[in-house]
């Protein structure tokens, strides 16, 4: 099992979040397709699909944050929207957690239904909306 599957059509990319990361190459991995996505400097949007996450520790929740601050011009740059989908209310607080330690450069979305963040993402057109 991967803790983080990517899955990228066009423009949309969905990062599907499975269980926890196992060990540091498993979190890295995902780090690495993250990235992957920036290099390709386009704009896009992403869904982050939290339903099935697990309890991440805060080493790799500091890591996130920590990505999230080098990533911070190219977010800015290519990230149109972000919706979030949790079920649960420890992921909720993850999230909280994360974004105490490092505010998202972009609005990000939560929702706790897929099928309304998936509408959200598709209403993008492209500009700024923050």
């Amino acid at each position: 099992m991967v803790f983080a599957s990517l899955l990228q059509r066009d423009n949309r990319v969905r990062v599907t979040f499975d269980g926890v990361p196992q060990n540091d190459t498993d979190y890295n991995t995902y780090i690495t397709e993250l990235d992957r996505i920036y290099t390709e400097k386009k704009q896009f949007v992403i869904l982050f699909d939290a339903r099935k996450i697990g309890a991440v520790s805060m080493s790799y929740i500091k890591q996130q944050a920590e990505y999230m601050h080098q990533r911070r011009e190219d977010t800015v740059k290519y990230m149109n929207r972000v919706a979030v989908v949790v079920s649960s209310p420890m992921a909720s607080a993850m999230l909280k957690t994360l974004f105490l330690i490092r505010p998202p450069a972009v609005k990000v979305k939560i929702f706790y239904d897929i099928n309304k963040a998936k509408t959200y993402l598709r209403l993008c057109d492209y500009h700024r909306d923050n």
